[in-house]
């Protein structure tokens, strides 16, 4: 977000815009918000929660604030369009719907939409949010926008769950992946505190060794190193977009002091936690 859109969007709680995801190349992020994104042009693969995607015009992706995500490569020519919006912003707008609607868009984060009509709908949808987020304030503004984005939820939310019914291949989940998802999930809850592998494979129910077969089927990745990577993105966030002294950041992430700290940032990134805070501030 460029400093224009991160003003709308600490003003209104959303903000919609056309992005290359250029920041997010090869750098492992956590968002901090919800977000609806159609790609329009050019190609990528993205990586959400360790996860590898394939995104083509008329693909659609939502992504659940304090997921992990990271754009692997893509064509010169990539574009997409995103709104961001606050997380309470989605609770609200969801009130009454089935809790199944919210699951089916969590289990299917990337989809290439197959009905023309339903591209023009969200397309048109992220347009008229953009204009609308430009208009001069009036009366009723937050109840038109909860009115917006609980018909853009159910339509995007009818559309993942039309779309994997008729798909065998989105709904056949093994128990490998639900409890792939739930370690995900567990993560992105409890990842600033607890770094060892045999806890989550206790609270999955499962063995350490599956834990490390099942993440290495799903992400080509130790269990170990799924940890390491939101932990990572998480300190970095931290690093960026806070003033926290290091030595804070340390002891909220449970490590035993700052050098401990220290010693596993820069064996990930290859620099310092001082250093990485010093070069984002320069940018």
């Amino acid at each position: 977000m460029n400093d224009s859109i991160k003003k709308t969007f600490s003003e209104e709680g959303f903000a919609v815009y056309v992005s290359s995801l250029e920041e997010y190349v090869g750098n492992t992020s956590v968002i901090d918000y919800n977000s609806i994104i159609l790609c329009v042009s050019g190609s990528a693969v993205v990586e959400i929660n360790m996860e590898k995607h394939n995104v083509v015009p008329e693909t659609r992706l939502c992504i659940y604030g304090d997921s992990i995500f990271r754009l692997v490569e893509s064509s010169p020519d990539f574009k997409v369009k995103l709104m961001a919006f606050r997380k309470a912003l989605l609770l609200d707008a969801s009130v009454g719907l089935e809790t199944e609607l919210l699951e089916d868009a969590y289990l299917n984060p990337c989809m290439k939409i197959a009905d023309e009509r339903e591209v023009k709908m969200l397309d048109n949808f992220l347009d008229n949010m953009m204009y609308f987020s430009q208009l001069k304030k009036y009366g009723h503004r937050q109840e038109f926008l909860f009115g917006m984005l609980r018909c853009m939820t159910i339509g995007v939310f009818a559309t993942i769950k039309r779309q994997s019914s008729n798909n065998e291949h989105n709904t056949a989940y093994t128990s490998a992946d639900s409890h792939f998802r739930n370690f995900i999930k567990l993560l992105a809850d409890e990842s600033r505190h607890q770094h060892d592998v045999g806890y989550y494979a206790e609270r999955l129910h499962i063995t350490p060794k599956y834990l490390n077969e099942i993440t290495n089927k799903k992400a080509n990745a130790t269990a170990k190193t799924v940890i390491s990577s939101f932990l990572i993105a998480q300190i970095k966030r931290e690093l960026t977009f806070t003033n926290t002294p290091i030595q804070k950041i340390a002891y909220d992430f449970n490590f035993c002091d700052q050098s401990s700290l220290g010693k596993f940032f820069k064996k990930a990134t290859g620099i310092s936690p001082i250093n990485y805070r010093k070069h984002k501030a320069e940018k």
